[in-house]
């Protein structure tokens, strides 16, 4: 199943030329807890369809390095390979197909989550 995932995301990423992926990158902080996550979402629209990927990094232990730098020991991998459709401006179903993935160092050894969702937007 992972190996499908990550084909059809190849697939989508490399066919469409480079100067027309959209996506952001980004990263968050919990102040709280000393936790934080970076994030990866590249997607390309095609009419109604959007289809896109996106890379999650959970950060345990963050904090900053030498007082400038972000730094911590990496947690969880998250991929998520999700497809949108827009029925109408107004409404958007999206179906999410992922994997998160747990590193040796969080400790969790009872393997990786797979998961589907499925859901709709309403805009108004």
């Amino acid at each position: 199943m992972r190996t499908l995932v990550l084909l059809i995301i190849c697939i989508t990423l490399f066919s469409a030329p480079v100067y027309s992926i959209n996506g952001y990158v980004a990263l968050d902080y919990d102040t709280m807890s000393n936790t934080g996550t970076g994030e990866i979402y590249l997607y390309e629209t095609f009419g109604k369809f959007t289809v896109g990927g996106k890379f999650i990094t959970e950060i345990w232990q963050f904090n900053l390095k030498d007082g400038y730098f972000p730094a911590g020991a990496p947690g969880a991998q998250i991929y998520d390979l999700i497809i949108e459709y827009d029925l109408t401006p107004q409404i958007t179903f999206k179906f999410t197909e992922g994997c998160k993935h747990y590193f040796s160092q969080s400790r969790i050894f009872y393997g990786d989550t797979e998961y589907i969702k499925i859901g709709v937007r309403y805009e108004f």
